[in-house]
Formats: C-alpha cells, sequence, structure tokens
C-alpha cells in the first residue's frame, strides 16, 4: 500500500523542480519513524527523500504551514536540507537528500567534546532565526495526545488520569519559569541529527515553533543518553558563562520534566505498548 503511495506522488515529479531531467525512482524506503515515513528518490545522479507526512496531524498538534516556515529559515542558515516541494494539500514533501551519519548511542562515548559543543552552537543558531511564529503551548500538546489515546484505547484512561492532573499542575508553573521564547526545533533527537565534517544538519520540523530554548537541550541530551559530564559540558558551551551553575542545572531540570510529560503522552498516542508506559511513568515519579 506505501508503494502505491509512492507510485501515485512520483507522478508529480515535474512540479518539484526545474533541476529534475528525469523521473525519479524509489531506491529505498529509509528508517521508518512513528510518525511520518520517509523513502529515499533517485533521479540522474541526485538524491532526494520524499516524506509521506502522517494522517493523523491535526490530532497530534503538527502545524505543517509552521514547519515549512522553520525549515525554509534554517535552510537559509545551511541547517535543514534544501527543500525542493511541499504539496499544497500538506500531504508530502521533498528535500534533497543530506549525506552524512546520525549520532549513534555506541558512539556517545567515543566521540569528542568538540562535536558536543557542535550541538550547542547549532541549538544557540536555531534560536537566533529570524522568523514569526507560533507559541507551543506544551500542555496543550499533552491534552491533544491523551484526546488520541482515550479515544483508541480507552481502558488506560482511569490508570493514567492522575498523570494528565499532575501534568496540569506542572505546566502551570511553568510557563512562569521561561524567561525568554525563542525558536526552538523541539523534535532534536539525535535520529534528526545528520553530522558531516562538523558540519550539522537537522531534519524533520514539524514540532518547530516558539518555546523554552532548554528543551531542546534536553531533547538531544536523552536522545544520545549523554552522562553527567557531558551534560554538564553541552551546558555550559550553551551558557556560555551566561547565567549561573545552579539556575543552569535548575531550568535545565525543569525543561527534562516538559520532556518527559511529553514524551509520555506522545507515546500514549502512538499506541506503545502498558509496559513501556509504567517504565516512562517510573521516571516522571522519579523526578517529581
Amino acid at each position: 500500500m506505501i508503494d502505491q503511495s509512492v507510485d501515485l506522488i512520483l507522478c508529480d515529479w515535474t512540479l518539484w523542480s526545474e533541476s529534475l531531467q528525469s523521473k525519479p525512482v524509489l531506491v529505498h524506503a529509509l528508517t521508518q519513524g512513528l510518525t511520518n515515513k520517509s523513502f529515499l528518490l533517485k533521479s540522474g545522479q541526485q538524491q532526494l527523500v520524499l516524506r509521506i507526512n502522517a494522517i493523523d496531524s491535526h490530532a497530534l498538534d503538527l502545524d505543517r504551514s509552521q514547519e515549512l516556515k522553520f525549515h525554509r529559515a534554517a535552510e537559509n542558515l545551511g541547517l535543514s536540507p534544501p527543500l525542493l516541494y511541499a504539496a499544497p494539500d500538506q500531504s508530502y514533501m521533498v528535500k534533497e537528500y543530506v549525506a552524512g551519519e546520525t549520532w549513534q548511542l555506541s558512539d556517545s562515548r567515543s566521540r569528542g567534546g568538540d562535536q558536543i559543543d557542535d550541538i550547542a552552537d547549532t541549538l544557540k543558531q536555531i534560536q537566533s532565526l529570524s522568523i514569526e511564529a507560533k507559541t507551543i503551548n506544551y500542555f496543550r500538546k499533552i491534552e491533544r495526545y491523551w484526546n488520541q489515546a482515550t479515544t483508541v484505547n480507552p481502558d488506560i484512561k482511569s490508570q493514567f488520569k492522575p498523570l494528565v492532573d499532575r501534568a496540569r499542575l506542572f505546566f502551570e508553573n511553568y510557563d512562569a519559569e521561561v524567561e525568554q521564547l525563542v525558536p526552538c526545533h523541539h523534535d532534536t533527537v539525535i535520529e534528526n541529527i545528520i553530522l558531516s565534517d562538523r558540519k550539522i544538519t537537522l531534519l524533520d520540523w514539524e514540532y518547530a515553533a516558539l518555546g523554552d530554548p532548554w528543551f531542546d537541550l534536553v531533547v538531544f541530551s536523552e536522545s544520545a543518553q549523554l552522562n553527567t559530564s557531558e551534560t554538564h559540558r553541552l551546558i555550559q558551551r550553551y551558557c556560555e558563562g551566561k547565567v549561573t551553575d545552579e539556575h543552569a542545572n535548575y531550568r535545565f531540570s525543569l525543561a527534562q520534566q516538559n520532556f518527559y510529560y511529553l514524551d509520555f503522552f506522545w507515546h500514549c498516542a502512538q499506541g506503545a505498548n502498558l509496559d513501556i508506559l509504567l517504565e516512562k511513568q517510573k521516571i516522571i515519579n522519579s523526578l517529581t
């Protein structure tokens, strides 16, 4: 069924770019995310990535128009792949393929600190983007995820409803702690970071919005499974001595709690099994 969808989309190829000299062919599926599906295409010597967007974008509170705005702004700074085409109905996009490697968990111990510094510097570049954008409402996202989860699986409602109430209380106080709203990627997991000769490219800007500047640091740190020393280096490079260690650690800790709440309810919406949800709940309990 997916291949049939790709075949239909390939019929649009003349709309994508004047640089394409022949109809692209499907090379293979790329690593599939839980939200979107991506495929490697080839047209002559040119490699492209076709991303078919999730059909439940609205339920996941994804703003595709804002994603394109962020992607193009980041592209101007060389932080995202050149975008060739975005379907008017927001069903798919086509971008140039970026050669490189993702940060593998097995590499976290062997990679030098310079690479952590590069990540911190890249996050600061993102936050300096000149862009008019909507502000993220973190708890509204949780409500969207929860509504979708309980619609599909009503049985989890009684078990995890207290966690929704705790999240509501947390975010009532959280917003007051965010000193400044800045452009954020909001999904800086290692799968979305391409490394090539100290150049960093970020993929999938669908969660991008104005938000808490500490959030992207937390997402990367958690995804890359940085140890305490590496996380400290990431924070120090990001702060450049502009705030005290105590304040930096406090803000990082708050953003970490934000992340774990969002991560839990996002997995609820994706239909994660009960064992996974219980493990994630334990992590939240350990932090609050």
